[in-house]
């Protein structure tokens, strides 16, 4: 709204139909949001500072699926075709990359931590 030099005032929320008890509600949900987002924000370089960077691309993206899903069962949102195959392709891609580094991660740590070259 700054941005846009549109003013906040009395005369122009009164006029969205913004009262002042809708006012104080908005302020304070913003203020959460503001909140939250920073509180993730930081949670996530924390992550990222003890995890690979694929590993925490990895989170990322189950985090992704879970918001999705949980947004379908608790707003009850219709579900496309396309959505159902790209969040299963999504899921498939983690389990493949979980598989893939249980099984190989191991001997590239034991074949560096020998020595020999």
């Amino acid at each position: 709204l700054l941005a846009e030099q549109a003013p906040i005032t009395p005369d122009r929320l009164a006029a969205l139909g913004i009262t002042d008890a809708t006012r104080d509600k908005m302020i304070t949900r913003l203020v959460a949001a503001g909140l939250c987002f920073h509180s993730y924000q930081q949670l996530s370089y924390m992550i990222l500072s003890r995890v690979a960077p694929v590993t925490h691309s990895i989170g990322n993206c189950v985090k992704r699926v879970v918001v999705i899903v949980a947004s379908l069962i608790i707003f009850q949102n219709p579900v496309s075709p396309q959505n159902m195959a790209g969040t299963g392709l999504a899921l498939f891609g983690v389990f493949l990359y979980s598989q893939a580094k249980r099984k190989y991660g191991k001997k590239k740590g034991g074949a560096s931590a020998g020595g020999s070259e």
